[in-house]
């Protein structure tokens, strides 16, 4: 099926059920499920055409990105070339002057999978051209601890808190993070007290064997 030449209703459809998928490996033991399923080289090739209908390329970001939050996920996209793939979308479809709350979206879950699928140094370290993105990911886990349940809207604070991990180890970008990010109602001091309450809230996480476990705060 050319997903770019289906009628609306089909269109709408498949999103309606990239959602469901997404919506329920969001809870990532389910992951090993989807990749016996051959979900990964299916939402690679959805990726890699042109033309795709916009909510259906959100959708398939959204589930690769869920897909990288496991390990058996991540090692399956890098087995199945997702760099490369994620890369020519980006050339091809991420154009960085449109200003659009549903693609500002895509593009945080591109920057998030990309992430988490590239060794720390590697990741790009230039902070100015990543600013909107650390932007969203400061308001994001800002936003996520201030609820009793640590989630909010599709995220939970584990998360962003990952993706820092990845890109912190540039010093740029913690500086950035720190210093000059655009967060609602908080500055520096605050910033910096709220990184360090976390890792109070978090302290005995390491402790624990169980990988959900350490994403979760006690």
């Amino acid at each position: 099926m050319n997903l770019s030449e289906t009628n609306n209703d089909i269109q709408l459809t498949m999103v309606e059920i990239l959602e469901f998928i997404w919506t329920l490996v969001d809870n990532t033991i389910l992951i090993p499920q989807l990749l016996k399923a051959n979900c990964v080289a299916f939402t690679l090739k959805w990726i890699n055409m042109k033309e795709l209908p916009f909510a259906i390329q959100r959708a398939s970001i959204r589930l690769l990105y869920n897909m990288a939050r496991h390990e058996k996920g991540c090692d399956a996209l890098k087995g199945a070339d997702a760099l490369r793939l994620l890369q020519e979308f980006k050339q091809r479809t991420l154009d960085p002057t449109v200003d659009d709350t549903a693609y500002e979206d895509m593009r945080l879950l591109f920057s998030m999978a990309l992430a988490l699928l590239t060794e720390p140094k590697e990741i790009k370290s230039d902070a100015k051209s990543l600013r909107k993105v650390l932007d969203k990911l400061m308001q994001m886990t800002v936003n996520t601890a201030q609820k009793k349940n640590h989630k909010y809207g599709d995220f939970d604070i584990s998360e962003p808190l990952v993706v820092f991990t990845k890109l912190f180890v540039h010093d740029d970008i913690v500086h950035y993070c720190v210093k000059e990010s655009q967060v609602k109602n908080m500055k520096v001091p605050a910033k910096i007290a709220f990184f360090c309450g976390l890792v109070m809230q978090f302290r005995g996480a390491l402790a624990n064997d169980d990988v959900l476990d350490q994403l979760t705060p006690a």
